[in-house]
């Protein structure tokens, strides 16, 4: 057997010991609406969206996902690109938390109307509390908002 596969095959094998196995779960979704409101804004005038999105999420908490949808009346662009990843828990049986990134996306503008988001959620029977963040939306300079979840 040639060397270099040799210690190639023998890398593999002593990465892939250095990691223990956990399960993963894969969603995917897809949606048609007759309108995408985001946060109380028609994001289509009012028109029809097609949207859809794909999530992995692992035993150990954390998640990762990308969701996208058809949007108008923005220049350049005709989508919105989500992309998020977390951590989330439990703490006992009615109580649990989730701590989440979502950057979003609209392709074709360059970065004018891309930007961040950060939350924090504490779920307790049945109730979620959160708080979100973001320090750039919709390319607004010097404009912080707070909003609850």
């Amino acid at each position: 057997m040639n060397s270099k596969l040799t210690a190639i095959l023998g890398g593999v094998v002593m990465l892939g010991s250095a990691y223990t196995a956990q399960a993963v779960e894969i969603a995917g979704n897809v949606t048609i609406a007759s309108d995408y409101s985001f946060r109380g804004v028609s994001q289509t005038d009012r028109d029809p969206a097609v949207q859809g999105g794909f999530d992995v999420a692992f035993d150990s908490g954390f998640y990762l996902g990308t969701w996208g949808s058809n949007i108008s009346g923005f220049d350049d662009t005709s989508m919105e690109w989500d992309l998020y990843g977390g951590y989330a828990g439990e703490i006992n049986e009615s109580t649990g938390y989730d701590f989440r990134y979502i950057r979003y996306e609209y392709p074709g503008n360059g970065d004018t109307y891309d930007y961040n988001e950060y939350h924090a959620m504490l779920k307790w029977n049945g109730f979620v509390f959160g708080i979100g963040y973001s320090d750039e939306i919709y390319a607004l300079e010097d404009v912080d908002w707070w909003y609850p979840n």
